[in-house]
């Protein structure tokens, strides 16, 4: 039997908790978050494209979209990133 490190059971308990609030959120949540995921995507690849906005203002937009990403587990292959 391995000794899981704290950082692990940090994690576990984490995972535990996501999925807790995951099977939480009505159908209409769900998709009010992958809705706004999938924009936040879209949005963030045209503002790239015109390299016409801070630096700052890319990398806030992207943190929150992975933030979206790994805290709500929305598959990217749903949709065209």
């Amino acid at each position: 039997m391995t000794t899981q490190t704290e950082w692990q059971l940090k994690q576990k308990k984490i995972k535990t908790n996501r999925k807790k609030g995951l099977k939480a959120l009505s159908s209409e949540q769900k998709e009010a978050l992958n809705l706004a995921h999938q924009s936040l995507v879209t949005v963030l690849g045209n503002i790239q494209d015109m390299e016409d906005i801070y630096l700052s203002d890319i990398r806030d937009m992207n943190t929150a979209m992975w933030k979206i990403r790994h805290e709500f587990e929305i598959n990217p292959e749903d949709y065209y990133e």
